[in-house]
């Protein structure tokens, strides 16, 4: 299982809605380590997209543009076929001990573990719970 520091970090949607809301400094946040590289996951992508089309008016024109610069910015990487067996592994194992998470949020740790990534999240509680994946909680203005 690896803890030690990534090559690069998967950017959660929670970051961004937080960015968004101004409540994170995501300039700050992508500086603290100049030589990391950072992604985004396809489900990032997707759901960065449900909140788009659940937006109206000059709400859901701020959201799409604000998602399209963090897609212009950043790759986004699959969730291709070995990330889904990793996934079901990983599944399997937190269901054995009783801490499963979201199936959103596995399928990006188990893209980022794939990949050689950790996570940039603000949702700490259910991404320490995948073995092997290194968590980065970013300070939030509340």
């Amino acid at each position: 299982m690896r803890l030690s520091k990534p090559a690069g970090f998967f950017i959660d949607t929670n970051v961004f809605v937080a960015a968004e809301h101004g409540r994170l400094d995501l300039d700050a946040v992508l500086n603290e380590d100049p030589t990391l590289d950072f992604a985004i996951s396809t489900v990032t992508v997707a759901e960065l997209c449900a909140g788009v089309e659940r937006a109206h008016g000059a709400m859901r024109q701020k959201q799409e543009a604000f998602a399209e610069r963090q897609f212009a910015t950043f790759a986004a990487i699959d969730f291709t076929m070995p990330c889904a067996r990793l996934w079901a592994d990983l599944s399997a194992q937190l269901a054995r001990k009783g801490t499963p998470i979201g199936a959103l949020d596995l399928m990006i740790a188990a893209t980022a573990l794939y990949h050689d990534y950790g996570v940039i999240t603000l949702n700490e509680v259910e991404f320490r719970r995948v073995p092997g994946l290194y968590v980065h909680v970013p300070p939030i203005d509340t």
